[in-house]
């Protein structure tokens, strides 16, 4: 069987804020291409109610949303139960866990790494990411500079199995 690959993709405030009624408290679109890029020709899985946030199956991915009930899902939309479920349907060597919190915090320690784009300032929010484990090492770091005149930082921590 082929070894597959388990990453959070995620971008937080200074607070570690993500989120502000279910949606993202800020857009830039140089991280958004960033997420695009990296997460392309992949599988992402999504809580139910980032899906609904996002409102559509992204294209040129394999899109599971990760859901305890019921839940009618559009074409193009594969519902699952279990991260083994996600595991067992993709052919995709790369599955990004895409959102929300509660996914986050359910499935942190069982990451290979996060993709974790750091968005200068402070932001009003209702949701944040959780600690992360002292498991998790730094080993890339990219800076881009947006649109916006500032730099925003993208880190890749990549989890070590070692405090």
């Amino acid at each position: 069987m082929e070894h597959k690959l388990f990453h959070i993709v995620a971008a937080s405030g200074d607070a570690m804020v993500i989120g502000k009624d279910n949606k993202l408290p800020w857009h830039y679109s140089d991280d958004l291409k960033f997420f695009k890029a990296t997460t392309m020709g992949s599988a992402i899985i999504m809580g139910r109610k980032t899906f609904e946030s996002i409102g559509k199956p992204l294209p040129g991915r394999d899109n599971f949303v990760l859901s305890r009930g019921d839940f009618s899902a559009p074409l193009g939309v594969n519902v699952i139960h279990s991260l083994d479920e996600a595991y067992r349907k993709t052919d995709k060597e790369n599955i990004f866990i895409i959102g929300g919190a509660d996914l986050f915090r359910q499935t942190i320690g069982q990451v290979n790494g996060i993709y974790l784009t750091k968005v200068p300032g402070s932001y009003e929010g209702d949701t944040t990411y959780p600690t992360i484990p002292k498991t998790f090492k730094e080993n890339d770091q990219k800076t881009k500079e947006l649109k916006e005149k500032f730099k925003i930082d993208i880190v890749y921590l990549e989890n070590t199995g070692v405090s």
